[in-house]
């Protein structure tokens, strides 16, 4: 048993939890030892053997970046993106921005850091059972300019269309259409 020591507590994933102690996250083992210092401003668990950490901002109000950490605690994808999903299938989907999108990125990397699908087309989302959600634009009605739909559909992680970008769900006339979830148990589900 561990004591009730910390702020907050995370479940064991891969064999370390995350905790908070004095508004830093770190990670600890199952007996309750404390194997990365609390240093992190947000921290997600553990996944393929990384964790996405947020950098302790260096300035009140800076922009958050996130980057990857390895069990032992060590930097192994630097801070860099402004957002970022856990690795999955061997890739992570993150994201930079730029005031203006000519410089804006997203894609996948690698647990290098490698970029292996850059500024693909549509919408993406983390991989589950080795597909990935992604969304496309439908071609925009001229009558209509404000009116944008999306078509959903699974790529593998060779960016491979698994299942076709279809129209999930309409509601009676509306055009809002469900996104696609996550495959558990060989099922889509949201």
């Amino acid at each position: 048993m561990i004591l009730p020591k910390f702020n907050q507590a995370q479940p064991f994933k891969e064999n370390l939890a995350a905790v908070r102690l004095d508004n830093r996250w770190g990670f600890i083992d199952r007996e309750g030892s404390l194997l990365i210092p609390a240093q992190f401003y947000q921290v997600a668990p553990f996944s393929e053997g990384l964790s996405r950490i947020e950098a302790t901002p260096v300035e009140l109000f800076s922009p958050r970046k996130f980057g990857f950490i390895d069990r032992t605690g060590k930097t192994v994808i630097e801070p860099q993106f402004d957002w970022a999903e856990p690795f999955s299938s061997g890739l992570a989907y993150v994201g930079i921005y730029s005031a203006n999108s000519l410089g804006s990125q997203t894609g996948y990397i690698t647990p290098t850091g490698q970029w292996v699908m850059q500024d693909i087309p549509g919408a993406g989302a983390s991989f589950s059972e080795g597909l990935a959600a992604r969304r496309v634009q439908r071609p925009v009605d001229p009558l209509q300019p404000f009116n944008l739909e999306y078509d959903y559909g699974y790529a593998n992680p060779q960016g491979q269309w698994v299942i076709s970008p279809q129209m999930l769900s309409s509601q009676s006339g509306l055009t809002s259409i469900q996104q696609a979830g996550p495959f558990q148990s060989g099922i889509c589900g949201d």
